[in-house]
């Protein structure tokens, strides 16, 4: 009975939430467009090296206004490219191009601050997360080299960090549409050579619609 009043109680409070102010529910997504890398950082036995200027950037928020300046919400941030790929081992008699698809995701609690409401600065906001993160390249039709023995994949495991910055305008009393501009690093450790660490940086231009 006590989860059922709370349940109501905030549901009522998000139906009588002020128009074009965040409070209540908060629902984000984002997608764009922007430059991602990966890399390996023992290049001097293995390396990939890998960078791609229009890669594919997906971004899903959901949470809740504590004050009409901070929002605190769950992240899902996932960028993608496809295209070609060298790898080396050890020296270039090893070297190899091929087909692959990058990935690079980041999962964790993140915030959104809005430090002014009305005026020029109306909906501008400055945000970040923290989290899981990973980031992996997969080959097509190929195999790298490694450690003597061949595979398809390599994928690492870690933390993420991404940092926002952009502006929204209000289209109804609860939705908004904007833009911003995004940084995304990832560190991991490779899951099936410990010795190898992977890095992936994304910038990526993305636009939004949000629901506060």
């Amino acid at each position: 009975m006590k989860n059922f009043l709370v349940a109501f109680l905030a549901i009522c409070a998000m139906a009588f939430a002020e128009p074009r102010v965040h409070d209540g529910f908060f629902l984000n997504f984002k997608t764009g467009l922007g430059f991602l890398n990966v890399e390996s950082d023992e290049s001097e036995r293995f390396s990939v090296d890998l960078s791609y200027i229009l890669a594919e950037h997906f971004t899903i928020k959901i949470g809740g206004a504590i004050n009409p300046h901070l929002v605190i919400a769950g992240v899902f941030s996932v960028s993608g490219a496809s295209g070609e790929v060298t790898s080396d081992y050890y020296n270039e008699f090893y070297e190899r191009k091929s087909d692959a698809v990058v990935l690079n995701f980041l999962l964790g609690p993140g915030v959104v601050f809005y430090p002014a409401q009305g005026g020029i600065w109306d909906n501008f906001f400055v945000g970040g997360a923290f989290g899981l993160g990973s980031c992996g390249v997969f080959l097509l039709e190929d195999e790298f080299y490694r450690n003597d023995g061949f595979y398809g994949e390599a994928v690492a495991a870690g933390f993420g960090l991404q940092l926002e910055v952009g502006k929204e305008w209000w289209v109804s009393g609860n939705w908004s549409l904007g833009f911003d501009i995004a940084y995304t690093y990832v560190f991991g450790e490779d899951v099936d050579f410990s010795d190898f660490n992977w890095h992936s940086h994304a910038f990526q231009l993305r636009f939004s619609i949000s629901r506060s």
